[in-house]
């Protein structure tokens, strides 16, 4: 009884430990929304997690009819250049190997890329 009461304490704090994640998730979503004009939710392996209307305005993929979910980011940067910096750092950012100082570097910065909208413009933005 004592064994079925202890796994059922670490379920219930598991649970409780899920909500409280998913909800200073959202909190944090709603923050960005505030003071970004997109904002995207990228997947471990750098490709975006929900479908992102605002990101095809801003970028004119009006004419889209593909969701943008499980697209990179990295597609519709206008240079190469841009493309490695911004994967080298997410990566290091997120990777669980290396000197803790050089993950640190990035998280609290902007990243300058140029991305290219579907009518070839380029468009300087800054990535958080």
């Amino acid at each position: 009884a004592r064994s079925l009461w202890r796994s059922r304490a670490s379920t219930v704090r598991q649970e409780i430990e899920a909500n409280t994640l998913k909800g200073e998730n959202q909190a944090l979503t709603m923050l960005l929304t505030l003071t970004c004009d997109v904002v995207v939710e990228l997947n471990r392996d750098l490709s975006i997690a929900e479908d992102s209307p605002k990101l095809s305005a801003l970028l004119t993929l009006g004419g889209r009819t593909k969701s943008l979910k499980g697209s990179k980011l990295q597609e519709f940067m206008h240079r190469e250049e841009d493309r490695q910096l911004f994967e080298q750092r997410l990566l290091a950012a997120t990777d669980g190997e290396g000197d803790n100082d050089n993950r640190a570097d990035f998280l609290p910065g902007a990243l300058p890329v140029k991305m290219l909208d579907s009518l070839g413009n380029t468009l300087r933005m800054e990535l958080f």
